[in-house]
């Protein structure tokens, strides 16, 4: 079938409005996971059968790897024929590499029969359309979008306001690799903050949670505004007037982001032994330094 341009852009800007990037829901379901095994956090992960397409539903929301599954399906339902890509990021956590981790995001891409040009469709960084392999740059969301392709491989270049740029190397990803097991759970072993980000039909963040073991800190972006609490100073955003605003655009009850928010703090020691044995020695170190200070 053509591709039809109206369908898959609906049914991307229906799923990142609708569901919010949340990769809190991937660390959840481990630990739920490790709860019900009694064997080592090693042990645990490699038995682990992961389907981050259903974290929406036990979870209430996946990150890019749940949200390329799922749109997978929607668009083979569509009729409409995507391949998946993955890409390399320049952005890790302190004392994870490229060794550890090769690829740490995905997405879609599909092919305009008529006219041979590529297009990314991608939910994880909430675009709200699709993008096209054209070299120009496409504004969404308050940053620039560039993408270049050819072949079986690209680049997408971010630009932010502040005239930075991110560079993301992608490549058509082989039939036989596993999003769950290839991408989702290596980087799990050094993500050291977790999010859950809300976008609007314009791609724009709406609001944000982060909670970062590494630094033991809460961190929301609200209505322009960012605030950041040490992991003993979570009550006051529980009683804050804020907290009931932030969980509706992040479309979960306070009494289920407050069950989260603890969970995560309560269990930091298990996902600090998850991380490799690099990401514990810098966040070992880090805290022997702010023990000295």
């Amino acid at each position: 079938m053509p591709l039809s341009r109206i369908e898959a852009e609906k049914a991307l800007v229906d799923y990142v409005i609708s569901f919010p990037y949340n990769n809190v829901a991937v660390i959840l379901a481990f630990l739920e996971h490790l709860e019900l095994q009694n064997t080592s956090i090693t042990d645990a992960l490699s038995t682990w059968e992961l389907d981050s397409s259903t974290l929406i539903e036990h979870q209430g929301g996946t990150n890019c790897i749940g949200a390329t599954e799922v749109l997978e399906r929607k668009y083979q339902k569509l009729g409409i024929e995507t391949k998946r890509v993955i890409f390399k990021t320049n952005i890790f956590s302190p004392g994870f590499t490229l060794e550890d981790a090769p690829y740490g995001h995905s997405a879609l891409i599909t092919e305009d029969a008529e006219t041979n040009l590529i297009y990314l469709i991608d939910p994880g960084l909430g675009l709200n359309m699709l993008l096209p392999a054209n070299g120009e740059i496409y504004q969404i969301g308050g940053k620039g979008y560039e993408l270049h392709f050819s072949g079986d491989r690209g680049v997408l270049i971010i630009h932010r306001l502040n005239d930075t740029k991110i560079e993301m190397e992608l490549i058509v990803a082989k039939d036989k690799l596993s999003l769950d097991e290839d991408i989702q759970k290596k980087i799990l072993r050094g993500k050291t903050e977790f999010r859950i980000y809300s976008f609007d039909k314009d791609s724009k963040i709406t609001a944000a949670l982060k909670i970062n073991i590494f630094s033991r800190q809460v961190i929301y972006h609200l209505n322009g505004n960012k605030k950041i609490l040490e992991f003993d100073e979570v009550d006051t955003l529980f009683a804050s007037s804020e907290f009931e605003e932030l969980t509706t655009y992040l479309k979960y009850s306070p009494s289920v982001m407050q069950n989260i928010i603890r969970t995560l703090i309560s269990r930091s020691e298990q996902i600090v032994s998850l991380w490799t044995e690099s990401v514990q020695n810098e966040y070992f170190l880090a805290n022997s330094k702010l023990d000295t200070l």
